[in-house]
């Protein structure tokens, strides 16, 4: 097994390891190489959390873990907020992608891209080609807000455009290069917030008003009784007058 790994790295890293103990780094790969590679070691039931290792400490302490945090993914709202970066931009080798006979059962494809985007790329002529486009828009997202690839869902339009929600995107090709462009909806995202604190300050009107109608209905409540309080106190006065007046007589 510690042969395949040093094999697999040698092969996909621009620095090659002479032994097991060996420093392994993650700049010694393009990104779709380092995601190549890590999908390998999973083959292998081996996770790699992208820190500085050995083929030793990873044959050693490196199994997958289900219960294995996931350390990468953050939400839009909290990078904006504090870095203020909208824009990404990523350009990928093709030719660095693998080419399988079947994207479908291949460790790489099936944890970088999901079903929708597979089945997409397998429509165009140039399969891999369309696979590097998506995976550089997914590299720009990810240079936006770090959100994991895995959790980037790209839709398409009828005429096959990559379209998301949260993002302005674009993919060109260009011989052995692909390009991804994405910019962040910064108006989308604000107008989620106003809803939100319109949402807010809905309930809080709500919560008033249900304060108000109690308030009142207790304050009703006291002037009925403050009314037959002073009825009782009238009919009781009105008797002792009456017994008076009739004593007098």
């Amino acid at each position: 097994m510690k042969n395949k790994i040093k094999e697999i790295h040698n092969k996909l890293s621009s620095s090659e390891i002479q032994s097991f103990d060996s420093v392994i780094n993650i700049h010694s790969f393009s990104s779709v190489l380092k995601d190549r590679f890590v999908s390998e070691l999973k083959k292998m039931n081996i996770y790699w959390d992208l820190e500085p290792t050995t083929i030793n400490k990873l044959v050693k302490n490196g199994k997958v873990n289900e219960t294995v945090p996931n350390k990468s993914k953050l939400s839009v709202s909290e990078t904006q907020i504090k870095n203020g970066i909208h824009i990404g931009i990523d350009l990928q080798f093709i030719s660095d992608l693998p080419v399988v006979k079947d994207p479908w059962e291949d460790q790489f494809y099936k944890d970088n891209f999901n079903k929708n985007e597979i089945a997409h790329c397998l429509k165009k002529k140039n399969i891999f080609e369309s696979f590097a486009g998506i995976f550089a828009i997914k590299e720009a997202i990810y240079k936006i807000d770090g959100t994991e690839k895995k959790y980037i869902k790209l839709k398409f339009s009828k005429e096959g455009k990559p379209f998301n929600s949260k993002y302005s995107i674009s993919i060109s090709h260009d011989h052995n290069y692909a390009i991804g462009v994405a910019a962040l909806n910064i108006e989308k995202n604000y107008l989620n917030e106003i809803n939100k604190i319109n949402t807010k300050i809905d309930e809080n009107n709500d919560l008033v008003k249900k304060l108000e109608l109690k308030t009142i209905s207790k304050l009703k409540k006291t002037y009925k009784d403050y009314i037959i309080y002073f009825l009782i106190v009238v009919i009781y006065l009105y008797i002792l007058i009456k017994e008076f007046l009739f004593k007098m007589n």
